[in-house]
């Protein structure tokens, strides 16, 4: 039989090795996902893999206004308002102003707390992406007559792992890795 003493050790011990644990502290749905929007918008670079309707496409991202798109047709560039096309080996760069205003709403905090007052967000619970543990939070949202039935992955540091997005037009899955990992995105020469 354990002495009080030795029963005490233990409960100490168990408790810091639960607070050692590196699990976030979870406020409400809204809040969680508010913070991952945040977070989201405040990184210096990313990578995503998306996939749909049987195909994928590569996507890398560099503050502040940086895309390349790997898809199956060949590599896009988005630098700022320029959206860089290669068809037939031929390079065409094409002005669209609307980008630059797209990318920098994306960016933006207030497009989350915007988001995360005008949606009900539900806890889902404890999920995983890649083996790596991540927490659920799905939403339902309609934009321009599409519905769609949406769940996000937060894993750590607050930072999204995996959207999920269902509609009647199919399942999109975009899944985020490479968390402010240095990359150069320059358009073709």
């Amino acid at each position: 039989m354990k002495s009080p003493t030795t029963r005490r050790f233990f409960c100490a011990l168990a408790a810091l090795a639960v607070a050692a644990l590196p699990l976030p502290i979870r406020a409400d749905a809204s809040s969680d996902v508010l913070a991952a929007g945040k977070n989201f918008a405040a990184l210096k670079s990313w990578h995503a893999d998306e996939t749909f309707n049987k195909s994928s496409i590569g996507v890398d991202f560099a503050a502040p206004d940086r895309f390349r798109l790997q898809m199956p047709t060949g590599t896009q560039y988005v630098i700022g308002s320029d959206i860089y096309v290669t068809v037939g080996g031929h390079t065409m760069k094409l002005p669209v102003p609307q980008v630059g205003s797209m990318i920098a709403q994306l960016r933006s905090p207030g497009q989350a707390a915007t988001f995360a007052k005008t949606h009900a967000v539900k806890d889902l619970g404890a999920s995983s992406v890649g083996g790596v543990p991540t927490h659920a939070y799905g939403f339902d949202d309609t934009t321009e007559g599409i519905s769609t039935h949406n769940v996000l992955d937060v894993g750590p540091k607050q930072l999204p792992y995996r959207m999920t997005v269902n509609s009647n037009r199919g399942k999109v899955v975009i899944t985020y890795s490479k968390f402010n990992v240095p990359v150069t995105i320059e358009p073709p020469a």
